[in-house]
């Protein structure tokens, strides 16, 4: 987190190890959950895995980010996305209802 420079937006974090359950497992999220003292239905995932991070989040009720920084096809075009953690507040904005769809720009014009 501290490499990604994220570290300072970061409230709490959990560690597999800790649990003794990794993701997709719900348990996981659910002790998220619980110590950041928020619900599912008012939360945000960020993740670049999609079946253990976009679906983990989405079968315990958080809304998913894909973090798609291999531009690949998303799966389900209903799920938010971005190539870089760059666009992620732009995307947290829109979720919070205070902007428009995000224009996300990308290196590949045809994926505008």
């Amino acid at each position: 987190m501290k490499r990604l420079g994220i570290f300072d937006y970061i409230d709490t974090y959990t560690i597999s190890e800790e649990v003794g359950a990794a993701k997709p497992d719900p348990r996981i999220f659910h002790v998220a959950l619980e110590r950041a003292g928020v619900y599912a239905d008012e939360s945000v995932f960020i993740g670049d895995s999609w079946s253990n991070d976009v679906l983990g989040a989405q079968a315990v009720g958080i809304t998913p980010i894909w973090l798609n920084r291999q531009k690949a096809i998303s799966p389900d075009t209903t799920v938010k996305e971005s190539e870089s953690l760059e666009d992620i507040e732009k995307i947290l904005s829109y979720i919070r209802n205070e902007i428009p769809t995000p224009k996300i720009t990308s290196p590949d014009p045809a994926r505008v």
